[in-house]
């Protein structure tokens, strides 16, 4: 059991889904490495979560994009935790898809400057599941929140993302997740006065991460 931190930079994780019917399963236990994904993205999964967190585990994503997924694009189970930061979550089935579960109750889940949009469900508790969950668009939804209320501070408008259903979610110019983040968190250089909701900071012109791209892993493990 690696006990040191790791993290995974700029990753296609695409067209997965392995025994335990998710494209990425974390059920190393408690002190297990905590996993983070930052600037990656998971694209389609075949059976029943894009990402599954579970046994004491824990998850962080931050600027990440999961689209195409059937099931839940992540769930977190009564007895894992995470935190999804800055991200998009698109479904593509009316019928199959939904966004973030977090079950755990007393759980320290984030869920913040995100987007959640073309889910039957967006945010889900599991009945007892509790998370932080401000500053974030959960938008064209068939419920955006279930077992949670929006945050005081989040928003329901199209976001504007140029092509999402082509993965190019950055913000078109007019989109109302610009600006609209949390004021806390720090703002990409090239930003605006205020970091914006979603993966993509308006403004850059990088383009979403490639087949191909290096993996980086830190930690000592």
């Amino acid at each position: 059991k690696n006990t040191g931190d790791v993290t995974f930079r700029k990753c296609i994780f695409s067209t997965s889904g392995g025994d335990l019917g998710a494209g990425l399963n974390n059920d190393g236990g408690p002190g297990a490495a905590a996993i983070k994904f930052e600037d990656c993205l998971l694209n389609g999964n075949n059976k029943s979560y894009g990402i599954a967190c579970e046994a004491g585990s824990f998850f962080r994503f931050t600027r990440c994009i999961i689209m195409n997924t059937k099931g839940w694009g992540i769930n977190f189970n009564a007895t894992g935790e995470g935190e999804v930061i800055n991200c998009a979550i698109r479904g593509f089935e009316s019928a199959t898809t939904n966004g973030v579960r977090f079950a755990k109750d007393g759980g320290a889940n984030i869920l913040r400057n995100t987007v959640i949009t073309n889910c039957v469900t967006g945010l889900n508790n599991m009945t007892t599941g509790t998370a932080s969950n401000d500053y974030n668009n959960l938008y064209n939804n068939g419920t955006n929140y279930e077992g949670f209320s929006a945050g005081p501070n989040s928003i329901s408008s199209d976001p504007l993302f140029v092509a999402a259903g082509a993965g190019d979610f950055r913000l078109s110019a007019g989109s109302p997740c610009i600006d609209a983040g949390d004021p806390s968190d720090t703002v990409p250089a090239f930003g605006g006065s205020i970091i914006d909701i979603g993966p993509v900071e308006f403004g850059s012109t990088a383009p979403p991460p490639a087949l191909g791209d290096d993996i980086w892993v830190d930690g000592a493990n």
